[in-house]
């Protein structure tokens, strides 16, 4: 068989740079080479170092990366070519004519606070027009990166986006971690099957910019039928604590939607490559998932050896509330969780004086993280993997607890009380770590287990605050509703 010649193809930085001299992203080529459309080969026993031929990478530059069609059949009509870019500031009175027409006045907000946003941070706004005449904005998506609280506000109806300053828009930075709220999605009905490009465009953006900038969460008030399709069609999930019409939307856990499925792989092709040039992706804290029960028990038994709980009991757990458990992940490996078991208090005190183990615990005393009665709750497991050095393992225990701060102020933000929450530990790093997290020793021992025990209304720990502080404000807003009924 003929070896094709090396000068018949592209390496991957090379046929980057030719499309983004037409104005084509990096993140474009690799979604090309994901669906097929250029192919992809490995020079013969090699597993890195991909080539694409030339003739497929230069007929696509040819065909995407002009703007006008290079072939047109005599008196047959030619759909115009679609452009996304970033809005500039001669966009905004064609932008805001496209939202006055499709919403109306109730939902327009003025040209002199919206300029001050794209002052603020350039890069929430992709608009969609006419290859032809830039005038001609066929569509525009914005997802301004703001506070979650700030979020939380405009979902509940607290705050009206009018009232978002420049103040409230947060920048770019590196290192930086980001919640995307969708102010809006705006396409015209003749355009509508482009808003896939549109989508696309936006996530490239965030796709380029990982692991340096990372998205968190999308999202999303949806009250028309438009709307509401958008959040179908991307899987958001409801967030009804927040709002009838309040969405939200994690796009790192699996997700039927082609278009979401398109950006993980540029996430990961983005870790990979990171990787490979020395540059460690940052650590990645996220609730747990069904398939992460297997790598979270193989590394509890190299932690605590053959008397960790057991996959079968772990996933009868996780299938009675999947919101007990967490993890650190860095490069895609778990390395950090913690357990946070919701338990009703005649087993926790069982627990605690050693007349049952941890694994005897059934799932008709799990409770869920619901709000009207107060929960106590057993800090089952809080570990760290013992393969790394203790400089990173005391990162991933500090990305664990901080990760878990925001997850205990999001259950203040649904009423969950949350008073009391107990532990035992017999390793030297356990115990560490529930000491570096407020934990109080109790007195009592278990063998070699030391219990411990955090009191989360008398504590005032760091770690605690935003819990509580979203707690009152539920309580408040809970308790003015009532007298309001009465």
């Amino acid at each position: 068989m003929a070896v094709k010649d090396e000068r018949d193809f592209y390496t991957a930085p090379e046929a980057i740079a030719l499309l983004r001299s037409v104005g084509l992203s990096e993140s474009t080529f690799y979604r090309w080479v994901r669906e097929g459309i250029i192919s992809k080969q490995l020079p013969p026993g090699r597993q890195r170092g991909a080539r694409y031929p030339k003739k497929e990478v230069e007929d696509l530059i040819e065909r995407e990366g002009t703007d006008h069609p290079t072939e047109e059949s005599e008196g047959e009509e030619v759909e115009p070519i679609g452009v996304t870019d970033w809005i500039r500031a001669s966009d905004l009175p064609y932008v805001l004519a496209l939202d006055y027409e499709l919403y109306g006045p109730a939902n327009y907000v003025d040209m002199s606070i919206t300029r001050t946003w794209w002052e603020k941070n350039p890069r929430m706004c992709r608009i969609l027009y006419d290859g032809e005449d830039r005038r001609y904005i066929w569509g525009a998506l914005t997802i301004m990166p703001l506070a979650e609280e700030t979020i939380f506000k405009l979902l509940r109806g607290e705050m009206e986006e009018r009232e978002i300053t420049a103040d409230d828009i947060q920048t770019y930075e590196p290192g930086g971690r980001y919640y995307g709220y969708v102010a809006s999605a705006a396409i015209r009905p003749e355009h509508h099957h482009r808003l896939r490009m549109l989508i696309h465009s936006m996530l490239d953006f965030w796709c380029e910019q990982y692991p340096d900038v990372r998205l968190e969460k999308l999202y999303a008030y949806a009250a028309s039928d438009e709307g509401l399709g958008m959040m179908k069609h991307l899987f958001f999930s409801p967030r009804y604590d927040l709002g009838e019409n309040a969405f939200e939307l994690n796009p790192y856990r699996y997700n039927p939607s082609p278009i979401i499925q398109s950006f993980q792989e540029c996430i990961k092709e983005r870790a990979e490559a990171a990787n490979q040039q020395g540059k460690r992706p940052k650590l990645v804290f996220r609730l747990a998932t069904r398939d992460d029960q297997e790598e979270e028990y193989e590394l509890a038994q190299r932690i605590f050896g053959p008397a960790t709980h057991d996959l079968e009991t772990r996933l009868r757990w996780y299938d009675k509330n999947p919101e007990m458990d967490y993890v650190v992940t860095e490069d895609e490996e778990i390395v950090a969780y913690l357990n946070l078991m919701p338990v009703k208090h005649e087993t926790i005190m069982a627990f605690m004086n050693g007349d049952i183990r941890g694994w005897q615990i059934s799932t008709d005393d799990i409770e869920p993280f619901a709000p009207g009665r107060p929960l106590e709750c057993i800090a089952m497991a809080m570990a760290t993997t013992p393969d790394a050095p203790e400089p990173e393992r005391k990162a991933y225990s500090a990305t664990l607890l901080h990760g878990m701060a925001n997850v205990l102020t999001s259950f203040g933000e649904r009423g969950v009380e949350i008073t009391r929450i107990y532990a035992t530990s017999a390793t030297p790093s356990g115990i560490s770590l529930l000491l570096h997290a407020g934990f109080l020793e109790t007195g009592t021992r278990l063998g070699k287990r030391i219990a411990f025990l955090l009191d989360v209304q008398a504590s005032d720990l760091p770690l605690l605050r935003g819990y509580k502080a979203a707690l009152s404000r539920f309580q408040n807003r809970t308790a003015v509703a009532g007298s309001n009924h009465q």
